[in-house]
């Protein structure tokens, strides 16, 4: 017959082990946290040159994965629509008309919360990868890796 007081004990240590370990947890996160968020501040204000992915050009995608790459590859940095028409045209383009596909571009993605929107310092417009929260890279995190038992952990081996 099962000794159930000492199978409950077994789980009531294992379940304190896990909660000092997601106390741990929680407080790497905060402090990961903090961190970025200051450097995401940081790297707003700084002046760094624009970063232009080197094969923009070659790869065969359409405009707004082209406004979508030179947005991601400047991330923290918040950047303006000039300076993605800048990084996205070349010689033959007609500036002007380029600029408006950009904000268009840049206002739907910031719709569809893929960017966030701010004023600079300059009063222009700024746009930022929008990044997953926390609570989201757990979410896929769990899709992708599914948590399973110590039990059967020991099963599968």
């Amino acid at each position: 017959m099962p000794n159930y007081t000492a199978t409950a004990a077994e789980f009531e240590e294992e379940l304190r082990r896990l909660v000092g370990q997601r106390d741990e947890l929680d407080r790497q996160i905060a402090n990961v946290t903090k961190a970025l968020e200051a450097i995401q501040t940081l790297a707003q204000e700084s002046r760094e040159p624009l970063v232009v992915p080197p094969d923009l050009d070659s790869t065969p995608a359409g405009f707004t994965d082209r406004v979508r790459t030179v947005v991601s590859a400047n991330y923290p940095r918040a950047v303006t629509a000039v300076e993605v028409r800048d990084a996205l045209s070349d010689s033959g383009s007609d500036l002007k008309t380029m600029l408006i596909h950009v904000h268009n571009t840049l206002k739907r993605l910031q719709r569809q919360r893929e960017v966030h929107a701010s004023l600079g310092s300059d009063g222009r417009t700024a746009y930022v990868k929008a990044m997953e929260s926390v609570g989201q890279i757990a979410e896929r995190m769990l899709s992708e890796y599914p948590v399973i038992t110590e039990a059967e952990a020991k099963r599968r081996k």
